[in-house]
């Protein structure tokens, strides 16, 4: 089951989903049942200017729900996006996950790496690159910037920029249609065709003063909504949180739980699952 949409129309379908206070990862941890498949190792990618630390929340809300966790650190600050999926495969290499089931939870830029590193292992011809030996049943992009932001665009005018963060031309605001890393199933003519299982979750709350003075459609102070959203999602959730703080949140943690389970996510919340039209 794939999303299918015309973006605007979506963001436009999408309700702010309401999530109860009392929703938390101990009152919705899933039953294990003899039947129940082995969980994937999840992978927390962090994004621009932040480190692994950034992502300790999710780490220990996820082990709470029952999930082994590995968190990265990617050179994205100052480097590019190449450099970050280097990072990413020396790093699940050093731990010798090839062949192991992973599922990647991605915040903002980290996002982009994952879709490039996930491009670049199933278009390799070399039967012995070590890196198409991993499993990848499953990504989450929490915010990621798909189509670029135009606050990007206004910080490329600042002289040197460009130079000191070498990844930021990658996040320039794009037309609808084009996109910043790979899309990871054939869609509008482009992407590469996997099988992964892939969920977006969108943060709804601007209350970064730029996004809220300088990006005209609906944000989430960083990201437009329309940028986060991707036609290759299997599920799409809106959430009324901040870009900096979606990925510090518990109902965030329990979304991503349940579409690692199920493929969908919260059941208390709305969000779109459908056929591609």
């Amino acid at each position: 089951m794939r999303v299918g949409y015309k973006q605007n129309e979506l963001v436009e379908r999408i309700k702010i989903a309401e999530m109860s206070a009392t929703l938390t990862p101990s009152a919705v941890k899933p039953a294990l049942s003899a039947e129940e498949p082995e969980k994937p190792l999840v992978i927390l990618v962090h994004g621009f200017f932040r480190t692994r630390h950034d992502m300790a929340f999710l780490h220990r809300e996820l082990e709470l729900l029952g999930y082994a966790v590995m968190r990265v650190e990617l050179p994205i600050t100052r480097g590019t996006i190449a450099d970050g999926v280097c990072a990413l495969q020396q790093q699940l290499e050093q731990k010798q996950l090839q062949g192991k089931q992973l599922a990647f939870v991605a915040h903002s830029m980290g996002g982009l790496v994952v879709r490039a590193f996930v491009a670049h292992i199933h278009t390799t011809t070399s039967p012995t690159h070590a890196s198409v030996r991993f499993n990848i049943s499953h990504c989450v992009f929490i915010g990621t910037p798909h189509r670029g932001t135009p606050l990007a665009n206004l910080a490329l005018h600042v002289p040197g920029v460009a130079r000191f963060f070498k990844a930021l031309p990658c996040l320039r605001a794009q037309p609808e249609g084009k996109w910043a890393a790979p899309l990871l199933r054939p869609a509008e003519g482009q992407g590469v065709d996997t099988a992964i299982n892939i969920g977006i979750i969108v943060a709804s709350c601007a209350s970064f003063l730029p996004g809220r003075l300088l990006i005209a459609e609906d944000n989430d102070g960083l990201v437009p909504q329309t940028s986060a959203i991707t036609p290759d999602a299997d599920a799409v959730i809106l959430l009324p949180f901040s870009h900096i703080a979606i990925h510090k949140r518990n109902a965030t943690s329990t979304a991503i739980a349940r579409f690692l389970t199920c493929g969908q996510f919260d059941r208390d919340a709305e969000h779109i699952q459908h056929s591609a039209t």
